[in-house]
């Protein structure tokens, strides 16, 4: 998701913007016909539909402060990425339909497909299949981000920091190895000595230890993280965007 949505941006910035993009939307996600309406790659919805959200509203639910936010909201929007209006900002149609931004839903779409294949694999649920007539990626996109926005809330619920969570999450992710500090610089598009940085802090913290070769979760650390249960509720996060894509018509079960 964040390779799909970033183009360069700083990881922060990337997350506030999909997070701003959902709130956005949140009208069309809660409407199944709106849902259909604008579920067609060039079936952008209108900027009348779009709700802005407040600054203080996005800091609460990425758990970031709000003097961050507004900082990085103003940076973002003088680069013409989003647009403050009275109630709040808002991602514009224009911005979705440059090409860095207008492909995302197909990628978002293609991207979900290869993981249901892989699911399947392993036995979690039954093989699937992308519907491919009519075309629904702007509804993959939408549950694909709300399953992106659950995981991250349960990052800051045991990081109280969207980056360092995600900087865990590549921690586990190396499995039994250590993961190097430039190689998690490299993979979310950040500097070394600000890795390096938030590293040693989450350290600190008892949330990673480090090893011969990098960093690592060890045992206490997962403890302290409560991965095991992240894990069992990530899960359920999986199970509920995988309905919804069969609900919606995205993807078709096998009878």
């Amino acid at each position: 998701m964040l390779e799909v949505s970033s183009h360069g941006l700083e990881l922060n910035d990337a997350v506030l913007l999909l997070a701003i993009l959902q709130a956005n939307v949140a009208q069309i996600t809660a409407d199944r016909d709106l849902q259909a309406r604008y579920a067609a790659l060039e079936a952008i919805p209108e900027d009348d539909l779009r709700r802005p959200i407040s600054i203080s509203a996005l800091a609460a639910s990425l758990g970031l402060p709000f003097e961050t936010v507004r900082r990085r909201l103003g940076r973002l929007a003088g680069a013409g990425l989003c647009e403050a209006t009275e109630r709040g900002y808002r991602i514009p149609g224009e911005v979705l339909r440059r090409p860095e931004f207008a492909q995302a839903p197909q990628k978002i779409q293609d991207m979900l497909a290869a993981l249901a294949d892989a699911l399947a694999k392993t036995g979690f649920q039954p093989p699937m299949t992308l519907v491919v007539e009519p075309p629904r990626p702007r509804i993959a996109a939408r549950l694909a981000t709300d399953y992106f926005l659950r995981m991250l809330a349960m990052l800051v619920d045991r990081t109280e920091d969207p980056v360092d969570g995600f900087l865990l999450l590549a921690m586990l992710d190396a499995g039994p190895r250590p993961a190097t500090a430039a190689e998690i610089a490299r993979r979310f598009g950040m500097t070394h000595e600000t890795t390096r940085r938030r590293l040693w802090r989450l350290e600190a913290k008892g949330f990673c230890g480090r090893a011969r070769g990098g960093w690592l979760l060890p045992p206490a650390s997962r403890a302290a993280l409560r991965v095991e249960e992240a894990l069992e509720e990530n899960l359920a996060h999986l199970r509920l965007m995988f309905s919804g894509l069969i609900r919606l018509g995205v993807m078709a079960a096998p009878a």
